[in-house]
């Protein structure tokens, strides 16, 4: 899904992800603690003896891209982003014409969520009892 400055507007039929979207929308921006309901129910159910042992965990997978030019001053997006890429990646991303020099910074970010040691027992005993859901 690629999503534009200012406002989007996520809309779908019940049930088709819009809310599990926001979620993990939600864990990228202040990762919280995952408990038993962030599972989908019916998967713990079908692969009981998977999960019986050790919970699952959720994969988060975006791509961002980003262009900063030289010239814009106000734009402090390139301190935050510097300390992950390097010179060296800067270096290969500026782009330099006779009005402008530019950079175009593309980046793959992976987020794994798992289930808080504190739950584990409580996992343990819902997936158990999974049984009577």
């Amino acid at each position: 899904m690629e999503f534009n400055d200012g406002l989007n507007v996520i809309i779908g039929a019940n049930n088709s992800g819009k809310t599990g979207l926001i979620h993990a929308i939600r864990l990228l921006s202040s990762p919280s603690d995952i408990n038993i309901n962030d599972f989908n129910k019916n998967n713990l159910i079908n692969y009981k003896e998977k999960y019986i042992d050790e919970a699952p965990s959720i994969r988060i997978e975006y791509d961002i891209q980003h262009e900063i030019f030289e010239e814009d001053t106000t734009d402090e997006s390139i301190l935050k982003i510097l300390p992950f890429l390097g010179m060296e990646k800067m270096a290969e991303s500026r782009i330099s014409t006779e009005k402008d020099t530019k950079y175009n910074i593309y980046a793959t970010i992976q987020a794994t969520f798992c289930l808080d040691s504190k739950f584990t027992e409580e996992y343990k005993k819902e997936v158990q009892d999974i049984s009577n859901f």
